[in-house]
Parts: C-alpha cells; sequence; structure tokens
C-alpha cells in the first residue's frame, strides 16, 4: 500500500545515495518497521536481457536452470540448499554424488538436472565463508554468480534465477554480497550481447534480502549500459517454514 513515504523515480530514492533513472512509471518506497523498503521493483534490461528482483523462492521461479547455494560437501544442508534438495527428491542427490564424489571447491558450480523441480537444471555453487572481507570473498562470490550465469549462457538457456549466496549461515554481510552479484551479472550481459539469456532473476525470499538487492540493481544499472524496462515486479511470497536461508 502506498504512503506519505512514496517517492518518484524522477527524484533521488531516500536512502540509496544514486539517482534514478527517468522512466514514467512510479516505484513506491514505504516504511516496514521503521525503515524505507521497496514494494515494486522496475525491471531493468541490459541488451536484449531482463534482469528481475522478485519476493519468492528460488524453487518457484519459472526459469530453465535455478542457483543453488550449496556448501562444499554437495550432499545438501540447511536453508535453501535443504528445500531444493527436499523439492528435487533423492534423484539429484544420486546425480551429485556422480559428478562431485569429493564435493566441488568454493566458487565452482557443479550442474545437475532439476528432478521434481519445475526447472530443468541445478547450478549448486559453493560461496565463501565471511571471515572478515581480507580473504579473498569478494573474488570467490564473484566466481559463483560469473560462473553461474556462464554456464546458463554455454548450455544455451533462456531463463535463470539466483538465490542469494552466502548471506546467511556464512556471514557475508548482504549489503556488501548484493553489489557483487549484480555487479557479475551486469558484467557478462554488458561484455556478451548475444547471449542466449533474455531473463535473470534474482529471488529474495526475505524482504531484508529484497530490499538490498533490489537498491543494488537500481543503483548499478543506473548508470550502466542497461535501462529500466516497462512494468513491475509485485511484491509475493511469504516467510513460511521457518524461512528460507541459503549458505
Amino acid at each position: 500500500m502506498e504512503t506519505g513515504n512514496d517517492v518518484a523515480l524522477d527524484k533521488s530514492y531516500r536512502g540509496m545515495g544514486v539517482p534514478c533513472p527517468a522512466v514514467d512509471d512510479r516505484t513506491a518506497l514505504v516504511a516496514i518497521d521503521g525503515r524505507d523498503s521497496l514494494t515494486k521493483m522496475p525491471t531493468m534490461q541490459i541488451n536484449q536481457t531482463v534482469v528481475e528482483v522478485v519476493r519468492g523462492s528460488v524453487t518457484d521461479q519459472d526459469v530453465d536452470a535455478i542457483v543453488n547455494a550449496a556448501n562444499t560437501s554437495m550432499r545438501g544442508g540447511g536453508g535453501i540448499d535443504g528445500r531444493i534438495h527436499r523439492a528435487a527428491g533423492p534423484k539429484m542427490m544420486e546425480e551429485l554424488i556422480r559428478v562431485a564424489p569429493h564435493g566441488a571447491k568454493t566458487g565452482t558450480v557443479v550442474v545437475t538436472g532439476g528432478y521434481e523441480l519445475k526447472q530443468k537444471l541445478v547450478f549448486h555453487t559453493p560461496g565463501p565463508i565471511w571471515r572478515g572481507g581480507g580473504n579473498g570473498e569478494a573474488d570467490l562470490l564473484t566466481a559463483c554468480y560469473r560462473g553461474c550465469i556462464e554456464e546458463a549462457d554455454r548450455r544455451g538457456l533462456e531463463s535463470l534465477a539466483y538465490c542469494s549466496i552466502s548471506t546467511g549461515v556464512y556471514g557475508y554481510p548482504i549489503d556488501q554480497a548484493a553489489p557483487i552479484a549484480v555487479s557479475a551479472v551486469k558484467e557478462f550481459l554488458a561484455t556478451h550481447s548475444s547471449t542466449s539469456l533474455t531473463r535473470v532473476v534474482f529471488a529474495m525470499y526475505g524482504v531484508d534480502e529484497f530490499d538490498v538487492f533490489s537498491k543494488a540493481v537500481v543503483g548499478l544499472f543506473s548508470t550502466a549500459e542497461g535501462h529500466l524496462a516497462s512494468g513491475f515486479i509485485p511484491e509475493g511470497g511469504s516467510d513460511v517454514d521457518g524461512g528460507e536461508v541459503s549458505t
């Protein structure tokens, strides 16, 4: 519901510190828990690929492949990793044991089928554990996001959905992780105009994730080759099953 805190796009977003691109549509900032929160997010486009931030689980997205914030053992876990494994069924674990018998290194990507998921593929990528920021965490997190979009392009996929990697129990500060994630995607799309991807989604389950990623997309794309596309991604989804936390 719109409130007196609504801000038109032709003015600077409150608290973002970046100017907004000119667009006829409007996006609302409303107070949630005493702070401004985006309730609708404009889609962004770079070359022919639309980039969206949506509120909801990555498992609910209508895309060709989803990204799983896995761990290096590649044997499932809690949070979104466990949710994906439960939804996919046991055959995905069987495939992981075959294709990654010794697990996988941080920042790499292991691909399996989606099995009982609606998506045909899952990209399992172990993100870095936050150790203060001086141990290569940013490069490793970039490798996760970059590796997944490169894999999607290599396979000729049209759509890919990310969850937030490493910002759960691995402790990566989300306000630092989100710009890294968005930058990795933006830089790939800017340099691969002939990519098969027409849609990339950041599916954020919690309101904090949604807010931070939304602001990161606006901030980074407002001065990039991309531009605001018409239309909104409405807020949806709910915090059920005790929440959905990435590793």
